[in-house]
């Protein structure tokens, strides 16, 4: 799919994180070990990623370190950039969509490598 690939993420928060996502929608953090989740459509099995203010939106489980850690993310891809939403259990924040337990915002961007000049764009 179109989303495919590697993706740097840019969170409101100043954090940046390296993610690449498979054909099958797996999504590995490349900064935490190789940690891979799975990239489910919104409605999926599971409480979190029933969100009705992310209906167009992919659930993220888990992606961040450590695995226990109750964090999750929402994901839209539109036109080459990569929408995120990161959530905390319990937190206090609301997201500009309506949603509790809001952390932070992010926009990503495909990853590409020029191999003539060897640098990344």
């Amino acid at each position: 799919p179109s989303m495919a690939g590697s993706w740097l993420i840019d969170y409101d928060n100043g954090f940046q994180l390296t993610v690449e996502v498979s054909m099958f929608g797996e999504v590995t953090d490349v900064a935490a070990g190789g940690r891979t989740t799975q990239m489910l459509p919104w409605g999926a099995n599971s409480y979190k990623g029933k969100d009705s203010n992310y209906e167009d939106w992919y659930y993220i489980p888990e992606l961040h370190q450590p695995p226990e850690s109750f964090k999750w993310d929402y994901w839209q891809f539109d036109s080459g950039v990569l929408r995120v939403r990161h959530f905390l259990l319990n937190d206090f924040g609301r997201s500009p969509e309506g949603s509790p337990e809001f952390v932070t915002g992010g926009i990503g961007y495909r990853n590409t490598y020029d191999p003539l000049i060897g640098e990344w764009d």
